[in-house]
Order: structure tokens, then sequence, then C-alpha cells
């Protein structure tokens, strides 16, 4: 049965495709702003490190990666993103561990604490629930997104609810069939 525009029920998006949007944007967003950063490690991080540049800067390269990965899949409502989220996640939470762990005592110490519990644990948790919940999101849009009906005066507006034979079609009103 084909339906026109008029008759579909469609409108404003389902809280899954808005989820999603949402998603995708605050990602690329997150993506698009560690670039400088990445830029200014592989800038300032041989000079004061150089054993340990190619991890630090290595690591925070795969999870711009990771996280930009998870805001184009999620942008294309696509239930794969909740791997690169997964893998943003667990990226996030080692960077956290290995600054704290590795920073000297005193300021640096506390930034990175800071940065950890006030940033990347937090990002790690979000990036976490986006796994779990991933293919149930992209599920749910996509059943949004099935053309329904919307129900016309002839047609019953609540399922269930009890036709009489007038309403029945190929139904004579007192005719009695017999089988």
């Amino acid at each position: 049965m084909r339906h026109s525009g008029r008759e579909l029920n469609v409108g404003r998006p389902s809280a899954a495709a808005r989820r999603l949007r949402w998603i995708a944007r605050l990602y690329g967003v997150v993506a698009i702003g560690m670039v400088p950063w990445v830029v200014a490690l592989g800038v300032s991080l041989p000079r004061i490190s150089p054993n340990s540049a190619a991890e630090w800067i290595g690591l925070d390269v795969f999870e711009l990666l990771a996280i930009g990965a998870t805001a184009w899949l999620a942008h294309r409502r696509d239930a794969r993103h909740g791997w690169t989220a997964a893998l943003a996640a667990a990226l996030c939470f080692v960077d956290a561990w290995t600054d704290v762990l590795t920073s000297p005592a005193g300021w640096q110490r506390q930034e990175a604490l800071l940065l950890a519990v006030m940033v990347e644990v937090p990002f790690a948790l979000l990036s976490g629930w986006l796994a779990l919940h991933a293919r149930r999101a992209v599920a749910a849009d996509a059943l949004a997104r099935l053309p329904r009906p919307v129900p016309t005066a002839a047609e019953p507006s609540r399922p269930g609810r009890r036709r009489d034979a007038a309403e029945i079609p190929g139904r004579v009103r007192g005719a009695q069939t017999r089988a």
C-alpha cells in the first residue's frame, strides 16, 4: 500500500536520531579540538622528553582517530560507532592513567590529575556508555524512520476496537452468511 506524504506520520526526528546527531557533533568537535593539541605535542614534546615523545604523540593520535571515527559513524547512523566508542573509551582511560602516573610530583601531577578527573575519565565513561547502547540507538532510529500511516476517520484509531457489521468491507447489514 503506497502512501502520500500527507498520510504518513513524518515530522520531527525521533529521540534516537536526535541523540545520534548530538553524539556525532560532540565527538566531531572533540576530534577537531584535539588536532591543535596533537600538533602542539608534536612540536614541544620532543624537546622536553625525546625518549617518550613518540609514545605520547602516538597515543593521542590514536585517540583522535577513534573519536573522529566515532563521530563519522554516528553521523552515518552506523551501529559500528559502538566499536570505535569502546576503543576511544579504552584509549582515554589509558591516557589518563599514564598521564597521572608518569607526571613528576608537584603542580604537573596535580594538573594531570585534574585533567584526568575533569575531562578524560568522564569522556571515557561517556564513550563506554555509547559503546553499550550504540546498536539499540541505531535500531530505534531505523524503526522510527519507517513510514507509518496516520489513521483516517474510517479506520479505527485504537487497535482492538470492535467494529460493527456496517464498518466491515463486503458485509451487508442484516445479511446472514452460511458456510
